[in-house]
């Protein structure tokens, strides 16, 4: 039987290690790692949840929602921005995710949210099934640009090697 319940301190290597065992995408592959702290992702936020889902003893999901104000179109709405969403691949389709929303959208609810917000990457098929089953629209697509810097390392070479 699966449970949901708020993530605790102590779950942060469980956590962790979910994640990593988690990548997002079919054909491009996009793995995180929040190490060392996994909650170090919500932490700049006032009102933040994590929300882990639990099956015999361990951590095999989870899902965190931040409440803010936002701006849509020169409107202010209280938003839920939700990110974070894992499933371990072995126990999908069990209705984890929706079970993890869920409590997402009971904390909304009871914060008088008024729009829901998240970003799915455009390969990761498996999430955008998921939250159009769940009647989530695509508000718009969006480019995240990025910088990728090299420096040519320059190597010290010790020349004078010799028997301690």
């Amino acid at each position: 039987m699966i449970r949901i319940r708020e993530a605790a301190e102590k779950d942060n290597e469980a956590l962790i290690e979910l994640q990593k065992r988690c990548p997002q995408g079919t054909s491009f592959i996009l793995g995180v790692d929040d190490s060392p702290d996994y909650f170090d992702r919500s932490r700049p936020f006032k009102d933040w949840h994590v929300f882990v889902a639990i099956e015999d003893g361990s951590i095999v999901g989870s899902a965190a929602c931040a409440i803010s104000d936002t701006y849509v179109g020169g409107r202010q709405f209280k938003t839920a921005y939700e990110y974070g969403f894992i499933v371990d691949s072995h126990h999908r389709r069990k209705g984890i995710a929706i079970k993890l929303q869920d409590h997402i959208e009971h904390i909304a609810r009871d914060k008088n949210v008024d729009l829901l917000h998240l970003n799915i990457a455009e390969d990761n098929l498996p999430s955008i099934n998921l939250f159009s089953k769940m009647s989530f629209k695509k508000l718009k697509e969006c480019a995240t640009f990025s910088l990728m810097a090299y420096r040519k390392q320059r190597i010290v070479r010790v020349t004078n090697i010799r028997k301690m």
